[in-house]
């Protein structure tokens, strides 16, 4: 469509009266296309229609973005597109493709990430949660060390704890990195069992780990409750396991240098 025109088809009155109903952006969809001469010609549905789709993706492409925002991403222009897949990194280019159309979430499905540090586990996490935003799916990301701190302050300073549990139950996508950096305490632990079984067969979680699947019963407690959180995370789960490359290390301009003066 052409720039938007200064002057306005639509009278003052039916102006406001869109305000008020919060469409006040038809003015200008109204104004654009009376302005356009490839919509001359339109009968009133085919104009009615550009109009109606025009609004229609604004308010998608709003929506979007405040669930991009929400979504507190660490790395918000990550994306499937921009994945390495060099044999060494041992990352399964149909997988990423198939797993970017989010049926996962649709069969709340758990993605384990598996792999040392630098190997690109928050990038891949941070790039499938954002092709569940551009679905309009509600996803939260949380570093588990940040999830801890917050638990603490909200029984530090008397908060609700049945908010903070919802806070992660609620997102069709929760993506929690560095799970299981360190043992567990016995209050996350509970409160980890609060959120899984909340979530379970409901929405998707993706773990972020550098621990492998054997050592989390121990580090959450080795007891029942430890087997309880595992039980509702591995059940109907996925597990990529990447390997030894190091992507801060491959993406990083200095060490581009390096390898060409060497």
């Amino acid at each position: 469509m052409t720039p938007v025109n200064t002057k306005h088809y639509l009278h003052d009155d039916v102006i406001r009266k869109l305000t008020e109903l919060k469409l006040a952006e038809l003015s200008d969809y109204v104004d654009e296309l009376c302005a356009d001469p490839e919509c001359v010609n339109l009968d009133f549905i085919g104009k009615f229609e550009v109009i109606t789709n025009r609004l229609y993706q604004n308010r998608i492409n709003e929506l979007i973005n405040n669930l991009l925002k929400n979504a507190t991403l660490r790395e918000p222009q990550a994306a499937i597109a921009g994945l390495y897949y060099e044999s060494e990194r041992m990352l399964s280019r149909e997988l990423m493709i198939e797993l970017g159309t989010c049926d996962f979430i649709r069969s709340q499905t758990n993605i384990i990430i598996e792999g040392p540090t630098g190997a690109g586990k928050t990038y891949i996490a941070c790039a499938l949660a954002k092709a569940a935003v551009g679905k309009c799916y509600r996803v939260k990301y949380i570093r588990l060390p940040d999830l801890q701190q917050e638990l603490e302050d909200c029984y530090h300073y008397n908060r609700s704890l049945k908010n903070l549990k919802q806070k992660y139950i609620r997102p069709a996508l929760l993506v929690i990195d560095e799970w299981m950096l360190r043992a567990s305490s016995d209050s996350l632990s509970s409160f980890l069992l609060d959120v899984m079984e909340g979530r379970y067969t409901t929405s998707s979680t993706i773990f972020c780990t550098q621990s492998k699947q054997e050592s989390w019963h121990a580090m959450l407690g080795g007891n029942t409750m430890a087997e309880a959180i595992i039980d509702r995370i591995v059940q109907n789960s996925l597990t990529i396991t990447l390997g030894n490359l190091n992507m801060r290390s491959l993406r990083n301009p200095l060490m581009k240098y390096k390898n060409v003066k060497e």
